[in-house]
This record gives C-alpha cells, sequence and structure tokens, in this order.
C-alpha cells in the first residue's frame, strides 16, 4: 500500500528537519512509542540503526528495527523499518513554504495491517508532530 501525505508546519525547516530526524524524539509525539534504543547513542544520519518498542493493537508490544536509508539535511529523510511481517518505506520531504515547512510524507507499506485504520493512523501521527513542533516553537 502506498500513502502521500503534506502538512505544513508553521516553524524553519531547519527545526522541523532536525527534530525530525532525531532518532530519540519520536516518543513525544508518537502515542505508541515506548522507548528507543539506538544502537550508536546520539548518531543521526545515513545508516543510524534503532529499536522501537511499540504499543500496538490491542496493547500488545511491538519491536520495529529502524534504519535511516536517505539523508539529506533540511531535505529528505529516509527510514526504513520492520517488525514481524510489516515492512515500512518512508520518504520524508522538507521545502520551504512562506517562512513555514512543507513537510511530505510518501510511505510503502507490505505485510500485515496495510489498510484504511493504517492510512489514518498515519494522518493522525503527522498532526500529533506538527502540534507538537508548533507548540515547541511558541516556548523559544
Amino acid at each position: 500500500m502506498k500513502l502521500e501525505q503534506t502538512i505544513i508546519i508553521a516553524r524553519p525547516i531547519e527545526a522541523v528537519f532536525a527534530y525530525r530526524s532525531g532518532v530519540g524524539n519520536t516518543a513525544s509525539w508518537h502515542p505508541g512509542v515506548i522507548a528507543c534504543d539506538p544502537a550508536l547513542p546520539g548518531a543521526t544520519g545515513m545508516g543510524a540503526r534503532w529499536t522501537e518498542q511499540r504499543r500496538g493493537a490491542n496493547g500488545i508490544m511491538e519491536q520495529w528495527d529502524l534504519e535511516i536509508t536517505e539523508y539529506e539535511p533540511n531535505r529528505v529523510l529516509g527510514i526504513s523499518g520492520q517488525c514481524g511481517t510489516l515492512r515500512v518505506a518512508e520518504r520524508h520531504s522538507f521545502a520551504p513554504f512562506d517562512g513555514n515547512t512543507r513537510y511530505t510524507l510518501a510511505m510503502e507499506t507490505s505485510g500485515s495491517r496495510t489498510g484504511t485504520t493504517f492510512k489514518k493512523n498515519t494522518v493522525e501521527l503527522l498532526l500529533r508532530l506538527k502540534w507538537k513542533l508548533e507548540e515547541i516553537g511558541t516556548r523559544t
């Protein structure tokens, strides 16, 4: 299944990219992420790997193995992930938009759980990311 969604985030592109590419930041906006264990603490960039513990459907704990597969600062972040038979390839694109950031997520999934609920959850997560970044911006 393929999905593409674009949102505008009222923050500069540098702030959005830095936050989204920070491996340890996901738990602050993704309610399912319980813990993040980077292979090399502090590492962000091409080839960085980490494991996330997530609360999945019906409260079942899941382990996601993730890797940065594309990394162009302030432009593109590619992440591949796998949990059991579910595989996800994400491409996050960042572009300036009137002093804000146009953030586009293109995602392709294969395996289980690739239906309408997955799409809805993805859109909700993008909105949570937007709100978190804009909240941070009001504190600076």
